[in-house]
C-alpha cells in the first residue's frame, strides 16, 4: 500500500503527514514483502490513549499552515552529522542528506545509521514529507532532511 501510494500517479504532487503514534498494527509474519521489514514492523506500539478527534482543532494540519509550522521548526533545529549527534546535545536536531543513496551522506546511509527503514520508492523515502523524515533517536527529535531545506 505505501509503495503504491508513493508512485507519482497517486501522489499527484501531494504529500502525506504521518502520525508519530502509529494507528495501524502489523499482524502478519509474511506478506508481499516476505517479511523484508519485520524487524521494524514487529515493534510498532498502538496508541493506548483515547483522543476525541471530533473536538480537536486540526486546522494547523492544513497544507498552508503545516508547511510553515513544520519547516520553520526544522530550520531552527541545529544541523549535526552522524558523527556529531549526541544525546547530551540539543533535544531537536537535523541531519542533511545530499542524495538518496550511494554516498556516506545519503538518505540510505543516514537511515541505516539511525536504525530506520532505508526504503525508497519513486524517489520518496518511506514516511517522508517533502523529503523530510522525522524520528526519535535516543530521546532526541531527529529530522533527516534533503539539502534544499535551508
Amino acid at each position: 500500500w505505501d509503495d503504491w501510494l508513493r508512485e507519482p500517479e497517486q501522489r499527484k504532487g501531494r504529500h502525506i503527514i504521518r502520525p508519530e503514534v502509529c494507528r495501524t498494527y502489523h499482524i502478519g509474519a509474511k506478506g508481499v514483502s516476505n517479511s523484508q521489514y519485520s524487524e521494524y514492523l514487529t515493534n510498532i506500539k498502538l496508541n493506548d490513549k483515547f483522543v476525541n478527534f471530533l473536538i480537536v482543532n486540526m486546522v494547523y494540519l492544513q497544507s498552508d499552515q503545516w508547511d510553515i509550522r513544520y519547516v520553520k521548526a526544522i530550520k531552527k533545529a541545529p544541523i549535526v552529522t552522524t558523527s556529531t549527534f549526541s544525546i547530551d546535545g540539543p533535544k531537536e536536531v537535523r541531519i542533511i542528506y545530499d542524495s538518496l543513496e550511494g554516498r556516506s551522506s545519503s538518505f540510505v546511509a543516514i537511515a541505516r545509521w539511525a536504525g530506520i527503514m532505508d526504503n525508497i520508492k519513486a524517489n520518496v523515502p518511506r514516511t517522508a514529507y517533502k523529503g523530510i523524515v522525522s524520528i526519535w533517536k535516543d530521546g532526541i527529535k531527529l529530522h533527516i532532511t534533503p539539502a534544499d531545506i535551508n
